[in-house]
């Protein structure tokens, strides 16, 4: 943990960005797909599931953005990819069976899990060296 020597930049330059979020638009596609034929029919479940979808991974996303904004004072661009894929994954095992409010209730706890280390780390002011130190 620490700053990357110039050896790992010589070996892997930095991301990015443009192509990480072509991929993002292109996983965001891809698992509507997934979610939507899961039901294996064209019917009210696989439409919930679709909706599901893009519901959880846009409310994910925007409360990744707005937590970073809170903790860390300027939203991400990889964040918010990190946020849409947390998305994806969490409504992934029940996305034709729950309603809106259920994900709009469920992925604000699920990012609060997430912010809570962050913030304990940021609160005692303790680095991720002193964090796992043998």
């Amino acid at each position: 943990v620490g700053p990357r020597s110039n050896k790992d930049r010589e070996r892997f330059p930095p991301n990015n960005i443009l192509l990480m979020m072509a991929g993002a638009g292109l996983l965001w596609m891809g698992w509507s797909g997934f979610n939507g034929g899961d039901p294996y029919a064209a019917n009210i479940d696989a439409s919930l599931a679709v909706l599901n979808t893009h519901v959880c991974a846009a409310t994910s996303l925007l409360t990744w953005l707005i937590l970073d904004v809170v903790f860390f004072g300027k939203a991400s661009i990889i964040g918010a990819v990190q946020g849409m894929i947390t998305g994806l994954v969490c409504i992934t095992p029940a996305a034709g069976t729950f309603g809106n409010p259920q994900i709009s209730a469920a992925n604000p706890t699920h990012m609060d899990i997430k912010f809570l280390g962050r913030f304990i780390i940021y609160i005692l002011k303790v680095c991720n060296k002193e964090l796992f130190a043998s």
